[in-house]
């Protein structure tokens, strides 16, 4: 079985390796006919992790070999063992820790007829009941709002937030539609308290469905679905799942569910960024030097250009970024939340001196082309972003792949 470890900077170790986690959200679902299991799983061959509602529980003769085939962690309900011996999911080599009740909300599901106090009663009852049985593995708990409501309950915080949508309610456009995350994910889930000021790591999904217009919910473009992931790495989580099944529809009925596994095209992308980010992993494990958006606004990064984009009475900036460093090597993720381009902005780094050079990394182009080399002096250097654009520097005296750095970072 997987060891998993919480290390006190809320990173995660699988089995003594420093570990940022990426996958998608019940690859096997338990309304995805069991014949497109095994193509789903190979289309996300590069998820380190699935987490999910049923799927090892009730399936566990398709599902957990197929997870097991491509080194794909997954996760189970921890409320209930039905026909299945705990020991048998527990003990596997892939398995990587529990969910508690998605969402829990009085007046539904499990909770249906309890009241507040009761539903979160049976919360700790549960996360009790696992932690005794099994510490080596964590609980989730995934919820869209009232992030510190949840920390007794679980070891790991999740929360999603999908405004690439039509809503009738919203009132923001779709170019809009990343800085509305970044509003909606404060208000509804933060509400004043950010992911750094609270004990336990906090992850978080992001949209991937198709598109289902009739649930509130469109399809995200490419650069979309890349901003959306890293202006979620520049809040500093510590980890990034996708969500690719339609929001609404008869979860009991397959015929009626609509996954992004009907765009063969996208869910390949979604493994792309899943690679990308897995390339990127001894970076995003590295201590934080200082990180920027718009409700914790950073000290270390500078612009001399920028977009306003005023959304919900705030004026809120483009930029997004976060800053990391390993020995004389710094890293720095800047993220355009605007759908316009914008050229010749001057970045400067505080605390840089001499002669360097920023190289891009990255695996995908998408208004980000990797392996572009840009002078740096004195911790100045100047770039141009496409709309949507996420641009990922390694900036040093001397420049070398990730993978070949000599990173040693451990638990």
């Amino acid at each position: 079985m997987a060891t998993v470890t919480i290390n006190p900077d809320k990173t995660i170790s699988v089995d003594g390796k420093k570990t940022f986690p990426v996958g998608m959200w019940s690859i096997c679902a338990p309304y995805v006919p069991l014949t497109d299991c095994a193509k789903n799983v190979n289309i996300n061959n590069n998820s380190l992790i699935s987490t999910i509602t049923g799927d090892a529980l009730y399936r566990t003769n398709t599902v957990i070999p197929a997870y097991n085939s491509k080194n794909i962690l997954f996760t189970t309900e921890a409320w209930t063992w039905v026909k299945v011996d705990p020991n048998i999911i527990k003990n596997n080599i892939g398995f990587f820790g529990y969910n508690q009740w998605n969402e829990p909300t009085v007046g539904m599901g499990r909770y249906i007829d309890m009241t507040d106090e009761q539903m979160l009663a049976d919360l700790l009852r549960i996360y009790n009941l696992k932690k005794a049985d099994d510490p080596s593995h964590p609980v989730f708990l995934d919820h869209w709002e009232k992030m510190t409501k949840w920390l007794p309950y679980g070891d790991i915080m999740t929360w999603d937030c999908y405004t690439i949508s039509n809503h009738s309610w919203q009132d923001w456009v779709r170019e809009d539609a990343i800085y509305a995350w970044e509003y909606m994910s404060w208000q509804n889930y933060f509400q004043g308290t950010e992911l750094n000021k609270v004990s336990k790591p906090v992850w978080t999904y992001i949209q991937a469905n198709i598109d289902a217009p009739s649930y509130g919910t469109l399809e995200p473009t490419k650069p979309e679905i890349r901003a959306n992931t890293y202006t979620a790495i520049a809040l500093d989580v510590k980890g990034v799942l996708f969500w690719g099944y339609l929001v609404g529809g008869d979860w009991t009925n397959t015929s009626t569910v609509v996954g992004i596994y009907s765009n063969p095209t996208l869910a390949a992308y979604y493994n792309e960024i899943a690679g990308e980010i897995r390339s990127l992993n001894d970076i995003l494990v590295l201590p934080t030097l200082d990180y920027s958006w718009h409700y914790h606004p950073g000290t270390k990064v500078s612009f001399s250009k920028k977009f306003t984009k005023t959304l919900h009475g705030l004026n809120m900036t483009n930029f997004n970024y976060i800053l990391k460093q390993y020995g004389n090597t710094w890293y720095l993720i800047v993220v355009n939340k605007d759908t316009r381009p914008i050229s010749d902005v001057g970045i400067t780094i505080t605390g840089l001196s001499g002669s360097m050079t920023a190289t891009t990394l990255g695996n995908i182009d998408a208004g980000s082309i990797p392996n572009r080399t840009l002078p740096v002096t004195n911790g100045q250097f100047t770039d141009n972003f496409d709309g949507l654009a996420v641009h990922i520097y390694q900036i040093g005296e001397e420049t070398c792949p990730p993978s070949q750095c000599n990173f040693t970072i451990t638990q």
